[in-house]
């Protein structure tokens, strides 16, 4: 089989797109397309390939294939981001190659090739001055425009500036007195400035564009103005001088002192309002001076009739624009300060002097208390604060109500007596309780009674015991005689019943009821003291047996029953050692 080129050469990929930064060097390998382009022929030339010269918008000059058809694109123009030819072209590139087979029949493919060119910070960020100083009058108010400062980035694309002042520009009742757009870089006036305070700010002006930060340093003067007015001591006075004095003369020597933190010494003017009566009152000096003095310009004469008022009351203008005299018209802000000097005229001894009264003048402050709706929170609070008072007071009296009731009702019954009849103080003697109690035994062993040999069955755990036979029959022992065994005999305690006879016991256990059945506690009242009748054992003997079987029943135990004593005999001897713990039998009298 001979090959043939019947298969054309592919590659895996037909498109790329390539980010080359602006700075690269020439000469840079920026794609091998031999690892992406295969042919499946088996032999040469059938499965060899090349490549064409590319073309494509704005590939020519900038990128080629090196060496020549062999796939591999290399850099050999420039990307500068900022050139203006590559500006033009938007700086993407389209390149566009072939590759073919160098066997007939010549089969291609395109591969397209996509170049975008990534900026690169080449460029700082700098200001258009190295420094900026503006000027500001002191007058001007908040919202006037110092100045604007411009920070750029010669990169493309341009990115967003923006500015911020971080240092400088605090005044005495604001953190900073300047603000600072932070798109366009004006600077402009918070509050407005006082040359008197600070006659000069020094800022920091920080610009940064994500990329970049820089900083520039902006002193602003603030221009002086006359702003102040003019201060004096002392502001008012009072002057008493004689009828006679002459002209010329330093009234009592008083001289009028004078301070402007915006003017000079030199630019005060003095002048008198309309209470200088016949001008008797004149300043020396009275212009260039922050210092003078008053004297007395025309003497008084109230002879003629010319001078009529005793009494003058002078209100004393101080202006500070001394300086601009020279000038058709002042061009700056002229300020003015006033001093009250009140002055009496004394007359002689002989000159009749007509009294004016002066009149009486009374000041009236009148004060109201009104509901400020800033306040809304002080009768709400009180509110509140008058109803949780009351709620508790309120629980601490319905407890201290109830402390009160356990308290009384605890004292009452203590002292309280329950009402008691005559009859029945007379018997007081305690009952005497006598229970019964019926169980159900099993029966687990067996044994002979000695004195009858009858065989009886008895429990192991509770000692009860049975005949086994139930129509064995004992024939009752007759009591001894009084030579005998003394008896065992219940011995009461004072005022206590002792237990009942044989044939009341008797009685009891023929009214037992059924084994399953409880026996009921019975109390009964207790009768005067006398001697019980022996009985037997509850635990020890078996049935039917009495206290006559002396010889196998010894002295028991006494034990304590309603108020007197009991002396139960001992029990029979068990088989195998059997002590049983006083149960009772089936129809057995349990006392």
């Amino acid at each position: 089989v001979e090959d043939i080129n019947d298969n054309p050469a592919t590659c895996s990929k037909t498109s790329f797109s390539i980010m080359v930064p602006e700075r690269a060097a020439k000469g840079t390998l920026l794609l091998d397309l031999n690892k992406f382009c295969f042919d499946d022929d088996s032999k040469a030339p059938n499965n060899q390939f090349n490549f064409t010269t590319p073309s494509g918008v704005g590939s020519s000059g900038r990128f080629s294939q090196d060496p020549a058809g062999s796939g591999k694109i290399v850099l050999i123009g420039d990307l500068d981001y900022e050139n203006s030819s590559n500006l033009a072209a938007g700086n993407k590139y389209t390149m566009i190659i072939q590759v073919q087979d160098i066997a007939l029949p010549y089969y291609k493919n395109n591969i397209y090739i996509y170049i975008f060119t990534k900026p690169e910070d080449e460029f700082p960020l700098a200001f258009d001055r190295p420094s900026y100083v503006f000027e500001v009058s002191e007058l001007r108010p908040a919202r006037t425009r110092v100045g604007l400062v411009r920070a750029t980035d010669q990169d493309f694309p341009q990115s967003r500036v923006v500015y911020s002042i971080s240092m400088g520009g605090a005044g005495l009742q604001y953190p900073n007195i300047f603000w600072i757009d932070p798109q366009t870089g004006e600077l402009q006036l918070v509050t407005r400035a006082d040359y008197e305070t600070t006659p000069s700010y020094i800022l920091r002006i920080q610009a940064t564009n994500g990329e970049d930060s820089n900083s520039v340093t902006v002193t602003v003067n603030i221009l002086e103005e006359n702003d102040e007015k003019p201060v004096c001591m002392p502001d008012s006075y009072f002057l008493a001088i004689p009828v006679d004095l002459k002209v010329g003369t330093n009234i009592q020597n008083f001289k009028l002192t004078c301070t402007d933190l915006d003017s000079s010494p030199r630019s005060f003017r003095y002048s008198m309002g309309p209470g200088n009566i016949n001008s008797h009152f004149a300043f020396s000096p009275n212009a260039g001076s922050n210092i003078t003095s008053l004297l007395l310009a025309t003497r008084f004469d109230y002879a003629s009739g010319l001078d009529k008022i005793w009494d003058y009351k002078l209100l004393v203008y101080v202006t500070d624009d001394n300086l601009l005299s020279g000038r058709k018209k002042a061009q700056a802000r002229v300020e003015t300060g006033t001093v009250t000097l009140s002055i009496s005229v004394i007359p002689h001894p002989t000159t009749a002097v007509t009294a004016t009264p002066r009149p009486r003048v009374i000041y009236q402050v009148l004060r109201k208390n009104v509901y400020s709706p800033s306040a809304w929170y002080v009768p709400f609070v009180i509110t509140l604060g008058s109803i949780l008072l009351l709620g508790l007071l309120g629980s601490l009296f319905v407890l201290l109500a109830k402390a009160i009731h356990r308290h009384c009702l605890r004292k009452t019954r203590k002292h309280r007596k329950l009402p008691v009849k005559k009859g029945e103080m007379k018997d007081t003697r305690p009952e005497v309780l006598v229970e019964t109690i019926q169980m159900n035994s099993v029966f687990d062993g067996e044994a002979i009674d000695p004195v009858t040999g009858a065989v009886y069955e008895f429990n192991s755990n509770t000692g009860a015991r049975k005949w086994k036979d139930p129509s064995t029959q004992m024939p009752r022992w007759k009591e001894p005689g009084t030579q005998g065994a003394a008896p065992n005999r219940v011995v009461a305690g004072e005022g206590a019943r002792p237990l009942r006879s044989t044939s009341e016991r008797h009685g009891l256990s023929s009214k037992a009821p059924a084994e399953d059945n409880p026996v009921p506690e019975t109390r009964m009242p207790s009768p005067a003291p006398q001697r019980a009748e022996t009985q037997p054992s509850r635990s020890g003997l078996p049935p039917n047996c009495t206290q006559e079987s002396k010889g196998y029943l010894g002295a028991g135990p006494t034990l304590q029953h309603g108020g007197g004593e009991l002396s139960v005999p001992g029990r029979l001897p068990l088989p195998n050692s059997h002590v049983g713990r006083g149960g009772s039998t089936r129809g057995e009298n349990m006392g």
